[in-house]
């Protein structure tokens, strides 16, 4: 593939907000919402070097929007939604080795729409949706599940966020984009849950809500997403919760801005999101690519579409191969504030 192209892998069937995760030369897909609207519990890896999607055990329950991590040779895939509103607090995790699913300890509770990632032996889940009694509402806290030990840490933070993106880098995890009711502030904590105020995070252009989250070459990259600024700023024009986006913008920590490409995503609709993205090996990947735009049922704070429409297209998965400096043009002027940007820091 030529530099800075895209390349469509082959298609998996209908769903959005699943989870992906690459292991090696390896990718997983698991789990989603299908068109009819239900849940699945199936587990895809695709093979780079042969070309095509194998099926593998599917999870003990369906999950959408659920955190799916990699670790020591295992899958874990954490909570999620099993229905409209039917938030999860099982976990599991899939042995690469012997081809099964284990039940894990219970998250402390029931929690969807998480920022995920993997840290020295630790899965972190960061913020997220869960039920308060008869109504959903963002979480303010930080679940850690140590792999060694078993055991999960609920660590409380000062602010809610869901649909937000996570990314290991520079010893420690970035969160970036989400829905939140506070304004959007750089929000660093550490392992232990401390907050750190030296590390320093630019604000995004505008407020991102579902967007892919990566980082790859030092660099941390915004795949599209949605508008959520206008929940939190009012004073937003031209703009309504139903605006989706179709660029890419990346941050390399030192730099005072983000840089948005000149190239956006390969879709052919306004925008995108509620996909999975992640990196694989040099090759940024989107997987389940949807070619509208789609959000999950109970953790968008707008409708979702009818998925059981018959007009709704095949979903995809894409890859890109690009060098190091893909062609981007100058980033916005600097800013006062960070939007929609964290960052979790370990010592």
């Amino acid at each position: 593939v030529a530099e800075g192209n895209w390349e469509k892998l082959p298609a998996l069937n209908s769903l959005y907000s699943p989870a992906c995760v690459a292991v090696g030369d390896k990718l997983y897909v698991s789990g989603g919402t299908l068109r009819d609207k239900s849940h699945s519990a199936a587990l895809h890896k695709y093979d780079f070097f042969k070309g095509r999607w194998l099926h593998l055990p599917p999870m003990s329950v369906p999950r959408a929007s659920h955190g799916f991590l990699a670790c020591n040779q295992k899958l874990y895939a954490l909570g999620g939604c099993g229905g409209f509103e039917d938030y999860l607090d099982s976990a599991e995790c899939f042995d690469l080795m012997e081809k099964t699913w284990t039940p894990i300890s219970r998250l402390p509770l029931a929690l969807s729409c998480s920022a995920s990632a993997t840290l020295k032996d630790k899965l972190y889940l960061i913020g997220g949706e869960r039920k308060n009694y008869l109504f959903p509402e963002m979480y303010k806290g930080v679940l850690i599940y140590d792999v060694n030990s078993g055991i999960w840490t609920q660590v409380p933070l000062a602010v809610a966020c869901c649909s937000a993106g996570a990314v290991p880098m520079n010893n420690g995890i970035y969160v970036i984009g989400g829905y939140s009711k506070e304004r959007m502030r750089h929000l660093p904590v550490s392992e232990d849950g401390r907050m750190d105020e030296d590390v320093v995070v630019p604000e995004l252009p505008r407020g991102i809500a579902g967007a892919g989250v990566v980082q790859w070459e030092r660099r941390i990259y915004v795949l599209g997403g949605e508008n959520c600024w206008v929940y939190t700023n009012p004073n937003v024009h031209n703009e309504s919760p139903g605006t989706y986006y179709d660029t890419i913008y990346f941050w390399e920590p030192s730099h005072l801005t983000w840089t948005e490409c000149p190239e956006n995503l390969p879709i052919v609709a306004d925008g995108v999101s509620g996909f999975g993205p992640l990196a694989w090996g040099r090759l940024p990947v989107l997987g389940p690519l949807p070619r509208v735009p789609l959000t999950l049922p109970s953790c968008s704070p707008h409708p979702a579409p009818d998925c059981s429409s018959p007009t709704l297209p095949q979903h995809s998965c894409c890859c890109c191969s690009a060098s190091s400096s893909p062609g981007c043009s100058s980033g916005p002027s600097p800013a006062l504030l960070p939007r929609s940007a964290r960052a979790l820091l370990s010592p």
